[in-house]
Order: structure tokens, then sequence, then C-alpha cells
């Protein structure tokens, strides 16, 4: 509720926020303590089992909506369906109502930061800036101006780590900029209907964990932007554990707006491990033998959205 009334004042939300904290406040213990399961079943198990009980994770959280309302399983067959410590809810919650702090920020000298890339307007110091882009399943980012006078501003565009190639035009020419710490720095006197455009590369990328991660020798995973994808039995079938990647293999990615609510899917040549013809465990002369397939990945965050199965991230090469 903290990050809500930033943006969007509300009286009564805001009444129904100082009940809520009047009540937290009541609870809390003369040394600061806050814990209601502990506060009424026994203070004396304070501390005990900080793995399961989120003590310390929840004690986290109170100063930041205080200072804010101030100023080895590999495959999956479905989601949990709820926790015993359900926090995930709320935090969804949060998340939605903050978004727009992580999105722009304010440098001392008046530099206008832009994080992340997402259709929406912006006014700061009489500068007004509109963005329009389709990220992150594209990497084009149009950002135009509104100011009714000109107005000198310094911008800085975030280049993410994962972009390797982008390119900055202004007004349909090379723009002149400096990249410093994974931002792009352009100054200007800004006029009206002035033309930002920034085009990050999005190429299919194979990434690979150092070999100290020894649960991902020899296996790679799929990205693209930002996204980290996966492989779905929905799409390629029950035992996923025994596809395998091809070397050189080129990743085509594309944009399907009827699947999964519209996302950018990649598609390739993979190779599957045959079944054996029996049930043996184990046999000294049975050849390895290995067939191509045509596979398809979705973005790790859409799984499970269509029927319960298995969920592969990182596929032997």
């Amino acid at each position: 509720m903290a990050y809500s009334l930033i943006v969007h004042p509300d009286p009564e939300l805001e009444k129904t926020a100082d009940g809520a904290i009047d009540l937290i406040v009541s609870a809390q213990q003369p040394d600061g303590y806050l814990n209601t399961y502990y506060i009424i079943t026994g203070l004396e198990q304070r501390w005990t089992n900080l793995r399961d009980n989120h003590e310390l994770y929840c004690a986290g959280h109170m100063p930041e909506a205080s200072l804010k309302d101030e100023g080895r399983r590999h495959v999956r067959v479905e989601r949990q369906k709820w926790f015993g410590t359900a926090c995930c809810p709320p935090n969804l919650a949060r998340l939605a109502g903050s978004v727009s702090d992580y999105m722009y920020g304010r440098g001392a000298d008046g530099t206008l930061f832009v994080h992340l890339y997402a259709a929406s307007d912006l006014e700061m110091d009489g500068f007004k800036l509109q963005i329009e882009t389709q990220y992150p399943w594209d990497g084009k980012v149009k950002m135009t101006v509104k100011t009714s006078r000109p107005i000198g501003k310094k911008l800085a565009l975030r280049i993410p780590g994962w972009c390797s190639e982008y390119d900055v035009q202004y007004n349909g020419g090379t723009a002149h900029g400096v990249l410093n710490d994974g931002y792009y720095y352009i100054e200007k006197m800004w006029r009206n209907d002035d033309v930002l455009e920034l085009d990050l590369d999005m190429p299919v990328e194979i990434v690979r964990a150092n070999p100290k991660v020894r649960a991902n020798v020899g296996k790679a995973v799929l990205m693209r932007g930002p996204l980290v994808y996966c492989l779905e039995e929905a799409d390629n079938g029950k035992d996923l554990h025994r596809i395998r990647l091809i070397e050189g293999e080129q990743y085509t990615a594309e944009y399907d707006p009827d699947l999964l609510g519209s996302i950018v899917k990649i598609t390739g040549k993979g190779c599957v491990l045959e079944e054996w013809d029996d049930n043996t465990l184990y046999a000294s002369k049975r050849p390895c033998r290995l067939r191509e397939t045509r596979l398809q990945w979705i973005p790790y965050y859409a799984w499970a959205n269509r029927s319960s199965g298995e969920l592969m991230v990182w596929i032997k090469e």
C-alpha cells in the first residue's frame, strides 16, 4: 500500500494502511521484535528455526515498508500451489505497486536515468519523456521528448549486461554519447518532439555456467535478451532429460500471439536419446542412439500455464 500511495494518494486507502500500522505497532515487543507466531505461541522459541519461519526475511521488509511509507529438483511437473509461509502473493502486489520506482532515477546533478524499458510517460523538472517499446520481445525503444520550451538535460540509458551490440539514434541520425558503467550518456538542449531510438540487439544466446557449478557441467541454457528459456513437456514430450543440443545449430526466435498470452518462442533442432526396447536397468552392450528432433523453447516465467508436465532449463550438450 505504501508504494501505491506514493503514486496515487487515496485518503481511504491511507486510513486502511494507518489501521494496519497501528495493529503492527501494538504487537511489537519492547525490544523491537515482531513476529506474531512466536509472540502468541511463546517468545522463548524465537530465532530457533530461521530456515523455515522467515523471521529474518520478514524483519527485512518491515524497515523497507516504513521507509517507503515515510517518503534440487531438476524436473518439476507443476508449480507449487501454495506455501506454508505465503510471502510470494503480497510480494507480487508490492512489486506491481513499486515498479515505477525501478524504471527511472535522478542523479545528484539532475541526470535522468532510464533503468528499465517499458511503454510509459515520465515528467521530471518540466521535461517529459514518452517511451514506446515492445521490450522484452523486441529491443527497439523509441523515446520522444515533450517540452514547451528548449531544455537542457542529460539522459543516461541503461545498456543491459546481456547486450553486446546496440545502436542509439537521435532524430534519425547517429547520437553522440558516452558509455560509462553500463549507461549511455547523452546531453543536449532538447526540443519538443526530439526522438531518441535505442536498438538493443537480441540474438538467441547459448549460455554456459562456470565449470565450478557441478550440476551444470556439460549443459547450456538458451537466452534471448533478458529472458531465460526452457523446454516444457507440452511442446517437446516427456523425458526431457534425454534431450541433447546440437553443436552449431542456428535457433530461430518467432513472435507467437496465440501462445501463452503472446510470447516470443525459440525453435531449433536437437537430438533425443532413444529409449531401450525393454526395462533392463543396466547393460554393457547397448549402443547410445540419438535421433534428430524439433524443439521449442518458451520463456521460463511462462511454464506450467497449460498442463502439468516436465520442465528443463539446463540442457545437455
